[in-house]
């Protein structure tokens, strides 16, 4: 059958169609949870890429479907922020509201509430990407703001970008 353009588990961006995922290792043993340590709540910020450049690399919008799947799955004890970049480019404006970088809300441990800013990615995908200039900034928010408690907190930005910093 021809897979030339269809979407399956790897997309390959410098040769024509996809590629199929196959685990290296056969043995269903090596997939087993290993026992570890107790579970340590954690801060985690969601950073998107809103630049033009998105919808040529993710044409599919996997980096939304995946930001979701992430963020319907916080636990009680974590805590989630969204944020997307983008600024002015020279041949198309950015469509986020602020620019390098948008924070939709605060931390929260409803993962979910950011679902509807998600879906608006797909149409306000515009611009040159700040990913530097975001990643920094993004940074800067998760330190001030994550939670204090408890004291073990982990905190982490997590980003989706096709990693093309024009700005």
């Amino acid at each position: 059958a021809d897979t030339t353009n269809t979407v399956d588990c790897v997309r390959i961006l410098n040769e024509p169609g996809d590629g199929d995922y196959t685990a290296g290792a056969q043995d269903i043993s090596l997939f087993e949870l290993v026992p570890g340590e107790p579970e340590v709540p954690y801060a985690a910020a969601l950073l998107f890429d809103q630049s033009d450049s998105v919808n040529t690399t993710d044409p599919t919008d996997g980096r939304i479907f995946a930001g979701k799947e992430f963020l319907g799955n916080v636990g009680a004890a974590d805590q989630v922020v969204l944020g997307a970049f983008a600024n002015d480019g020279v041949d198309n404006l950015a469509l986020i509201p602020d620019q390098p970088l948008t924070i939709y809300g605060d931390f929260t441990s409803d993962g979910s509430s950011f679902f509807d800013e998600l879906d608006t990615f797909p149409s306000t995908a515009s611009g040159d990407t700040p990913f530097y200039p975001a990643l920094d900034e993004m940074i800067g928010y998760v330190s001030a703001n994550a939670p204090d408690n408890p004291a073990d907190l982990r905190k982490a930005v997590v980003v989706f970008t096709d990693a093309v910093d024009t700005a």
